[in-house]
């Protein structure tokens, strides 16, 4: 018999846990905050590539207001 069964649903922006059983948080918050750093670094190594292959950067003013932060 099994402690506990756990599926993880990976999504770049989240990870949810469908648990049975003792999950532990700190765990979970620790492998959510690497998925983020992942995609946070998937996306800048895209970035990086547009801007070698001649594309224009985007102008952080722009990134900033349609963030809704400006």
């Amino acid at each position: 018999m099994k402690d506990h069964d756990t599926t993880l649903h990976v999504h770049p922006s989240s990870i949810r846990s469908a648990s049975r059983g003792r999950r532990e948080d700190d765990d979970l918050d620790r492998l959510n905050s690497a998925a983020e750093d992942l995609a946070d670094l998937e996306a800048a190594r895209t970035a990086r590539a547009g801007i070698e292959a001649g594309e224009a950067p985007i102008p952080g003013e722009q990134v900033t207001a349609g963030l809704g932060l400006a």
